[in-house]
C-alpha cells in the first residue's frame, strides 16, 4: 500500500514509498467477501480487475508520478549547472609564447582550471547517473513490491472464489435434484406409470427363464399392488425397505438381484453428475 512516510521531525515527505502490506492474504479474503476484485479474460486469460486492481494500479502511477517529480526536482539544478559548465577542452599551448615566466605560470594555471572544471564535470555526470540509477531502482523494488501484494491478494481472492462456487453448486444440484425427485413422484401417479412398472416385471421374467424369481414393489406402491398381479398375471410382493419407485427383482438360483428401482437410479444420477459437463463417465 501506498504511504507517506514522516521525518525525524514528524514532517511528512512530499515523495510517498510503498509499503508491503502485513495481513495480505486477510485482505484478499475480505475484499473477495465484498466483491472488490474480479475477473475478467484478456487474450484467453483470467486477469484480476476491479476495485482493490485499480487501487493499486492508481496508487502505482501516483508512486511513479512523484518519484519523476522528486527526480526532476532533485536533478534540475544539476542539469543546469552542467549545461552551464564549459566544454572541456585541449588546452594546447603555443610553445613560442611561453619564453617567459609569466607565461608559463599562466598556462599552468589555465591548465590546472581546465583539469578541475573537467573533474566537475565528471563527478557531476557521476551523480546524476546515481540518482536516475537509484530512481529507477526503487520504482522497479516498489512496483515489484505492489506486484507480490497483488499476487498474494489473487490467490487469496481465488481461494474464496473457488470456495463459493463450489458452495453454489452445491446448492444447484440438491435444487435439481429436488425438481428430478418431484417429477419422479409426478410420473408415479400417472397411468404410464403402471404400465412402465408391466413392463419391468415382463423384462425380468425374460432374463430369468426357467429359474424361480421373486420381483418386489416399492412401499410406496403398495395401492398399485393388485392391480399389477391382474395387468402380469405375476406375484409381486412389497419391499420391506421403500426405494422410490420401479421394481426390484431376485433370481435364488443365480443369486442375481435386478435392481430397477428408481433410488438406486437417482442416487446413481445425483452422484456422477456434474456442471462442468454433465455426468462424468469414469
Amino acid at each position: 500500500m501506498l504511504i507517506y512516510p514522516k521525518t525525524k521531525k514528524g514532517v511528512q515527505k512530499d515523495s510517498p514509498v510503498w509499503k508491503e502490506d502485513n495481513f495480505l492474504r486477510l485482505r484478499g479474503l475480505a475484499d473477495a467477501l465484498v466483491h472488490k476484485t474480479d475477473f475478467k479474460t484478456e487474450d484467453g486469460k483470467n486477469v484480476l480487475a476491479g476495485a482493490y486492481y485499480e487501487r493499486v494500479r492508481r496508487e502505482l502511477e501516483t508512486l511513479e508520478a512523484a518519484k519523476l517529480a522528486q527526480l526532476s526536482k532533485s536533478l534540475g539544478p544539476k542539469a543546469a549547472a552542467l549545461k552551464a559548465m564549459p566544454e572541456p577542452t585541449g588546452g594546447s599551448s603555443n610553445s613560442s609564447s611561453l619564453h617567459t615566466t609569466g607565461a608559463r605560470r599562466a598556462a599552468r594555471e589555465a591548465g590546472e582550471r581546465r583539469a578541475r572544471a573537467a573533474s566537475e564535470r565528471k563527478e557531476l555526470i557521476a551523480a546524476i547517473r546515481a540518482e536516475l540509477l537509484d530512481a529507477e531502482a526503487q520504482i522497479k523494488a516498489e512496483t515489484e513490491n505492489a506486484t507480490r501484494e497483488v499476487n498474494k491478494a489473487l490467490s487469496a481472492e481465488q481461494l474464496t472464489l473457488r470456495r463459493d462456487w463450489t458452495a453454489k453448486q452445491t446448492e444447484l444440484k440438491n435444487e435439481l435434484f429436488v425438481e428430478v425427485k418431484n417429477h419422479l413422484e409426478d410420473f408415479m401417479e400417472s397411468p404410464e406409470y403402471q404400465d412402465y412398472l408391466c413392463t419391468r416385471i415382463q423384462k425380468a421374467r425374460e432374463f430369468a427363464g426357467n429359474d424361480e424369481i421373486f420381483i418386489y414393489l416399492s412401499a410406496e406402491d403398495t395401492a398399485l399392488q393388485r392391480s399389477i398381479v391382474a395387468k402380469t398375471g405375476f406375484t409381486v410382493e412389497i419391499s420391506d425397505e421403500p426405494f422410490m419407485g420401479g421394481i426390484k427383482a431376485t433370481i435364488p438360483a443365480k443369486n442375481i438381484l435386478i435392481d430397477n428401482s428408481f433410488l438406486s437410479a437417482y442416487e446413481k444420477l445425483k452422484k456422477e453428475f456434474k456442471f462442468d459437463g454433465g455426468l462424468s463417465h469414469e
